[in-house]
């Protein structure tokens, strides 16, 4: 076979220097196929690869907040995220002093609300992790609910477990970015336990680790 075809997988372009290759082929969609000198080879559609990399494994900081320690839930909590399939890398109990908290809230750190925010977290010890799996970040915020407790769906934590907005239990990070940043505050690199489980394989298939 002579010519090329040629996918841009940024720009959604595709380009044939043989348009006459593309007869040849059944349904052509241009996300399908690369077509060389000696061969077609399927690929996978561009969104199935946009989906894979947007499962990239994740690290993300969860705290277990003096509330949540106050009323002895932090064992219930943390075997949600284990049930879940998180895998739990890094964990430690401690209290939060001002310093730890101004590094922790550094954009809301000149907000009217923060010396109530920083009376709340440094009241008692919190329990500090850090969870890994496929998107862990966004599937802790999902596990967490909504802020209020009153308008956080059943089944979440704030909805299982809470009736306030400022009493909300755990803390998770809202982001990629934001779950390193987190991390570094409260854990040193060698705090940190990289294993494998026994069950792994059975949380998730290997194309989403």
């Amino acid at each position: 076979m002579k010519g090329e075809f040629h996918f841009n997988l940024k720009r959604r372009v595709a380009s044939v220097k043989d348009s006459s290759l593309l007869t040849k082929i059944p349904h052509f969609k241009a996300d399908t196929f690369i077509v060389s000198r000696s061969k077609i080879r399927l690929l996978p559609s561009l969104q199935t690869i946009e989906k894979e990399i947007h499962m990239a494994l994740e690290r993300t900081l969860i705290l277990i907040k003096p509330d949540a320690m106050q009323r002895r839930l932090a064992g219930s909590l943390l075997s949600r995220f284990e049930n879940k399939g998180l895998k739990i890398i890094g964990l430690k109990l401690l209290q939060v002093t001002k310093e730890l908290s101004a590094e922790h809230y550094a954009e809301h750190v000149t907000k009217p609300f923060y010396p109530l925010l920083e009376e709340f977290i440094t009241s008692g010890p919190v329990v500090a992790i850090v969870a890994e799996g496929p998107e862990a970040v966004s599937t802790v915020r999902l596990m967490m609910g909504s802020t209020n407790g009153r308008e956080s769906a059943p089944g979440t934590i704030r909805g299982d477990y809470g009736v306030s907005r400022q009493m909300n239990l755990v803390h998770g990070s809202d982001g990629p970015e934001a779950a390193v940043r987190e991390i570094k505050i409260y854990f040193k690199p060698e705090e940190l336990v990289d294993y494998a489980t026994s069950l792994g394989e059975w949380v998730c298939a290997d194309d989403e680790k």
